[in-house]
Formats: structure tokens, C-alpha cells, sequence
């Protein structure tokens, strides 16, 4: 048996290796296996046998983008209706993918998602957005989260006191008093 790396210039020699395992310690990067057949001292017929592999324990790291108008004032109520949240990885892997959640409960739901998919059927009060990436290795990262609090109700203000609609003043800052 032996093990090329993308970065190997010579080729390598060659090791015993018994048992139908070979497992050699490597860092990440891409490796060629490669295992022949030898009797005793002598290097047997049969073909060469090679696996290309990439190794990769490093997770990807995803960071919530936006919606911006909520990003910037997380303490804000928010009435959007459904909102679209960004994100994104410093992964350079192109088959990283994401998943996503929304008020995280005991059956720990994640769906696959995109940045910029419509976070729909929130109802008012305190929501959170969670959402971690996976590479094609499937480490995945620790979870990016948002909080905010959601509030579609229209307010409701009743005036108590001053001039009463329809009545004249000659004041130039009639003073009103009003509830919420």
C-alpha cells in the first residue's frame, strides 16, 4: 500500500499492509490509495488498485446576514409578514449546505434551506432563527442564531382629553392626552 497527497512531487514507497485495512494518520487534503498484490519478494501481476479521497474535519462556519432592518434593531418589533433571512459560510466548498429552524423545540426540527428563504407561518412573540451548515464530509458547524420579537397587531389609541373633534381652538399647540 501506499498514500499520495495532491502535494506529493516524488512517489512514495511502498508499505506492507495486512488485513484489508490501511489507515495511515493524515491531516486534510486529498489522497490516492493505492494497494497491489506481492508474494513474498516479488511484485504479483494484478492491476493496481487506487481510491481517491478527500479528507476534511474542518466544520464550515455560517453567519446570519440579514434581514437587515432587523439585524441592525434586534429590540424593534418587527411586523413582517414572513421574512427572509441571509446568511453565509467562509466554507470555500461549494456543497456545503444549510440547515434551518425557527423556534428550536424539544423535536428539534431542521429542514434544508437557502439564504433568502421565506420564513413563513410565525405568529407574534418572541421568535428565533437558527441555521448551521453541513460540508459534503458532514461536519457540521455550531448553529448561528437570531432573536427578535414579532408584532402584527395593529396599536389602538383612544384620545381622553382635549379638544373634542369637530370643536374650534385658538390655541397653537392644543394639548391632547391619548392611551394606548
Amino acid at each position: 500500500c501506499r498514500l499520495l497527497t495532491s502535494a506529493d512531487l516524488e512517489v512514495r514507497a511502498w508499505e506492507s499492509c495486512f488485513g484489508g485495512t490501511y489507515a495511515p494518520e493524515v491531516i486534510d487534503g486529498t489522497y490516492k490509495i493505492e494497494v497491489r498484490a506481492k508474494l513474498d519478494d516479488l511484485v504479483d501481476d494484478s492491476p493496481l488498485t487506487s481510491n481517491l479521497v478527500e479528507v476534511d474535519t474542518a466544520s464550515p462556519d455560517v453567519n446570519i446576514t440579514g434581514p437587515t432592518e432587523i439585524i441592525e434593531d434586534a429590540d424593534a418589533l418587527n411586523n413582517v409578514e414572513s421574512p427572509a433571512f441571509t446568511f453565509e459560510t467562509t466554507d470555500t466548498d461549494d456543497r456545503v449546505f444549510f440547515e434551518c429552524r425557527t423556534d428550536a423545540d424539544e423535536a428539534d426540527v431542521w429542514t434544508e434551506c437557502e439564504s433568502g428563504d421565506l420564513v413563513e407561518g410565525l405568529v407574534d412573540g418572541n421568535r428565533t432563527f437558527d441555521v448551521r451548515a453541513q460540508d459534503a464530509a458532514g461536519n457540521k458547524d455550531n448553529t448561528d442564531s437570531f432573536a427578535w420579537e414579532r408584532d402584527t397587531t395593529e396599536p389602538e389609541f383612544e384620545i381622553t382629553s382635549g379638544t373634542e373633534e369637530g370643536d374650534w381652538t385658538n390655541l397653537r399647540r392644543p394639548p391632547w392626552e391619548y392611551t394606548e
